[in-house]
């Protein structure tokens, strides 16, 4: 995978809901009869229907936090409808302050649980948070002297940011802290996560900012539906995401996995080469500095070949990885190959300082080497012809080619005959 098209792949995971909650901001600004939208019981029952399929996908899909988060949100979206539908005007705005306060501090403590079975012992303090969060959004603002409280107080934080933002200071600065906890990428953790979170709680503060001077009047309901429609479906988008990545994307050195790559070769239909690549006396480097050196040594290799330009690259398995290549020319495909392999030869392969974050082996031991060691790989490679015309053939050919290279001392480039 080239550094053009995985880049292509992260907008397309962030840029996509951020273009949606534009969209929905363009919609509202420009056209004034989706004040009229609510009306129609199907569009307010959207939240509703689209919550259910986010707590289902998060069951399925062994996502706790997801289906707690989605409980959360429902118990938000039914306390707001209760204020559209009462006639105190102070019930909104109750609603709105707590909502901003509990909602995004949920959201960083769940962010911080470990993922666990919805059925276990494990989920059920979890689940007494949300419903503890749920019951004091829901119900606090029923209650006459606390919507009273709110109006009475002279206290600035209580009082909305300004016209066009009408969500409490304490809101807003609740918001803004939880930020760098939810974009703080924990150890063995997806990627993802953190973004999303914070994207479907941007969205919520869009939803609770439904009185804004910026909507027409009368659009504050379809505004907050809208919105909180957002923040579930950039949920849903993590789920899919994240079960995509699980089974397409390789953890460990985030290159494509064996699913893609059969995939890519199940569509080839022209010339093209494939090219085996095997990290030499791998087992050893195991064996002397540890397992966890070995997967550094993997994702040091996966940055040499993320950067290639030869053809896409995939972690087969192990120590192995593939490169196909969609070129015509397979004697350019050779030379870029060999290239790789003596820039991989090269480049000292640095061991992770002691003070790093990472689990070490019992009894690391240091190379003599201080700048680094050494690390080599062999290559075999092997284009269609009309010996070899389908793709398994081809790769058959190029195994064969990488194990003629290993035989014949290593660190070195061998084709097919």
């Amino acid at each position: 995978m080239t550094i053009r098209s995985q880049r292509m792949k992260t907008w397309a995971a962030i840029g996509l809901p951020v273009l949606f909650f534009l969209s929905i901001v363009v919609v509202l600004c420009v056209l004034p009869g989706a004040a009229e939208w609510p009306k129609y019981s199907s569009f307010s029952l959207i939240p509703y229907v689209l919550l259910a399929v986010t707590a289902m996908l998060g069951a399925a899909f062994s996502q706790s936090r997801i289906v707690f988060i989605s409980l959360l949100l429902a118990s938000l979206v039914f306390a707001t409808d209760r204020a559209f539908a009462g006639a105190d005007p102070a019930r909104p705005a109750a609603v709105v302050l707590l909502s901003s306060i509990y909602a995004p501090m949920m959201f960083v403590i769940l962010r911080y649980l470990r993922e666990c079975n919805i059925f276990s012992s494990q989920s059920v303090p979890r689940l007494l948070m949300v419903v503890l969060s749920a019951f004091m959004v829901v119900m606090l603002p029923e209650v006459g002297f606390f919507r009273k409280g709110i109006y009475a107080t002279e206290l600035g934080l209580l009082e909305p940011l300004s016209a066009m933002v009408q969500v409490p200071v304490m809101g807003v600065i609740t918001f803004v802290l939880s930020v760098p906890f939810l974009l703080t990428r924990r150890e063995h953790e997806n990627a993802r996560i953190g973004q999303m979170l914070t994207l479907s709680s941007l969205y919520l503060l869009g939803a609770l900012n439904f009185r804004s001077s910026l909507w027409h009047n009368g659009q504050n309901q379809a505004a907050f539906i809208l919105f909180i429609s957002g923040s579930i479906l950039v949920l849903i988008w993590h789920i899919l995401e994240t079960s995509w990545r699980e089974a397409y994307v390789d953890e460990l050195t985030e290159l494509p996995g064996r699913r893609s790559m059969k995939r890519h070769l199940e569509q080839l239909n022209s010339s093209f080469s494939i090219a085996v690549l095997d990290i030499d006396h791998f087992k050893r480097i195991n064996d002397q500095y540890g397992h966890a050196t070995g997967d550094q040594v993997l994702m040091f290799i996966a940055t040499q070949l993320r950067n290639n330009h030869i053809g896409k690259s995939y972690r087969y398995g192990g120590e192995e990885f593939v490169l196909i290549c969609e070129n015509d020319s397979f004697d350019e495909t050779l030379i870029g190959l060999e290239e790789l392999r003596k820039s991989i030869a090269r480049r000292k392969f640095i061991f992770r300082s002691k003070s790093r974050p990472r689990k070490k082996p019992e009894k690391p031991l240091t190379p003599r080497n201080e700048g680094g060691i050494s690390i080599t790989v062999s290559i075999g490679a092997a284009r269609r012809t009309g010996r070899q015309s389908s793709p398994a053939e081809v790769f058959e050919a190029a195994d064969k080619a990488l194990y003629r290279a290993k035989d014949e001392g290593r660190n070195c480039l061998r084709t097919s005959r």
